[in-house]
């Protein structure tokens, strides 16, 4: 056990919201009552990491209490909490380090009977019935109203035995972070300026790894960040670079909403059969989504996605093989606009076991069709956005596999570092029509000016979203009936070949 004169010595640099919320807390001298605070700023302003710095304050402020750490997704909480509070916060050689390793640990014990306990909203299905003193939100707007307000309830331990005893938390504190999102959002109103419950906002000189305040200027890490944001476009610029709670003009998917169509991979139902869609790609990024489809209502679900750079056609088909295994994929629809990567494709796949078509021939040019041109004829644009709105098309949240984090010792920069989209649900809210003059030409023959999208903008998942679409749609989406047998005991049987060998 740490006593009190034992916890850690830690210098370390708090600003702007984090600071903010320290002062608040350690000032504190009202009556008992359920604290709330909303940290809010784009990426890379400390606030994720400030909190956790606040958090290991509390657990040794008040010994004994009980902090909760909650993201919509345990595995999102592995790679993003877990990491910063092991390498950024907790001192190198800390006991409460010791035990699993972050994937399959549960909590962090501080020694002097505080708790920091880890959880998945889409895993944890106990979280509100246990007592807490705090209760930390990591990414506010991926979750909803009602289970926010739930946590509030959750929060009653008061310091467990300590309860109104000198030295127990006089506090319950609910906090949360966030990056900006639609300005109709619900956590931009509950948090609306003049409201309730106190809004801290945390801007990019705030992150002392970003700017350094006695030298009053950017860092090298820092100028190279802010340049790559300000070249961003779109909502993406706004929010990740400005701060805003913006929504994009002219968006060719509004029907897309990601509290309906982002769901936890316990959400998705049993699964008839599986594809792929492929967009190519080497300098820009290249995408190769999973597809499942689901029995009996044909319900598609993007189950795993590759969104990546620099990789060649090889090391695509390697990736494609891999899921092959796992999922017995039927087909594997690619950009058209690459013969010959098809081609190469399906040369380096072979041939599997098993009833369906060669592996040789699973690789096939998608629909490429953008605009509908009339009843009956539909393009991709069109499909997808009916799809969205009657709810059957949906993604996997922590969908991204292999994921782009460049080249570090090359001075090549993840696209996450870049502010740019590293998976298809970033590409969707950004992903808009062209804006043209009044009465000006398509640029491409049968192409109605209004589906013409922005080119400026990413748009590499949404192109295979918007095969695998096609592809779905325009085939039988009923399970594949069961292959056809030899006889009992004739040789076919005995070899196990199907009749339309």
């Amino acid at each position: 056990m740490i006593s009190a004169p034992e916890r850690p010595r830690l210098r370390v640099e708090l600003r702007g919201a984090p600071l903010q919320l320290m002062e608040a807390l350690a000032g504190y001298e009202g009556p008992p009552k359920i604290l709330e605070y909303l940290l809010d700023g784009p990426g890379g302003t400390g606030k994720s990491r400030g909190v956790a710095h606040v958090l290991f304050w509390l657990g040794y402020q008040y010994p004994g209490i009980r902090i909760i750490v909650v993201r919509k997704t345990r595995a999102s909480l592995t790679e993003s909490f877990c990491k910063t509070w092991e390498q950024d916060v907790v001192p190198a050689g800390h006991a409460m380090l010791n035990g699993p390793r972050r994937l399959n640990r549960h909590s962090y014990d501080f020694g002097n009977g505080s708790e920091l306990i880890l959880a998945g909203l889409d895993t944890d299905t106990r979280l509100y019935s246990t007592d807490y003193d705090v209760w930390y939100v990591q990414e506010l707007i991926e979750i909803s109203l009602d289970e926010h307000e739930k946590a509030r309830r959750a929060l009653r331990n008061w310091n467990g035995e300590r309860r109104g005893t000198p030295g127990a938390i006089p506090f319950q504190l609910l906090v949360a972070d966030t990056n900006p999102h639609v300005p109709w959002h619900w956590v931009n109103k509950r948090y609306a300026p003049n409201g309730p419950y106190p809004r801290l906002e945390s801007r990019h000189w705030d992150n002392p790894a970003l700017y350094d305040a006695a030298r009053e200027r950017w860092t090298p890490e820092g100028a190279a960040y802010i340049e790559s944001l300000s070249k961003l476009t779109g909502p993406r610029r706004e929010r990740l670079y400005k701060g805003k709670w913006h929504q994009a003009e002219g968006l060719v998917w509004s029907s897309y909403d990601p509290a309906v169509h982002l769901v936890t991979r316990s959400e998705v139902p049993e699964i008839g059969w599986h594809f792929a869609s492929q967009d190519w790609g080497f300098t820009a990024p290249g995408v190769l989504q999973i597809w499942g489809v689901a029995k009996g209502t044909g319900h598609l679900y993007r189950l795993h996605e590759v969104y990546r750079r620099g990789e060649n056609v090889n090391w695509w088909a390697a990736r494609v093989g891999e899921y092959h295994k796992r999922y017995d994929l039927r087909r594997v629809i690619c950009d058209p606009e690459d013969a010959d990567a098809i081609s190469i494709f399906n040369e380096h796949l072979g041939t599997p076991a098993g009833n369906h078509e060669p592996m040789a021939r699973i690789a096939q040019p998608a629909n490429n069709k953008r605009a509908s041109s009339g009843v009956g004829d539909i393009g991709g644009l069109d499909l997808v956005r009916q799809y969205l709105a009657e709810r059957r098309l949906f993604l996997v949240r922590d969908a991204n596999e292999h994921v782009d984090l460049g080249r570090p010792s090359e001075g090549i920069r993840g696209l996450s570092d870049l502010g740019l989209p590293d998976r298809t649900e970033q590409e969707v809210e950004g992903y808009v029509f062209k804006k043209r003059s009044y009465g000006q030409l398509a640029a491409k023959s049968g192409e109605r000016e209004i589906d013409l999208t922005d080119d400026s903008v990413p748009d590499h998942g949404c192109d295979a979203l918007r095969y695998a679409v096609m592809f779905a749609h325009n085939r039988d989406l009923s399970d594949p009936p069961p292959p056809k047998r030899f006889p009992p005991n004739s040789r076919g049987a005995l070899y196990g070949h199907d009749l339309s060998d």
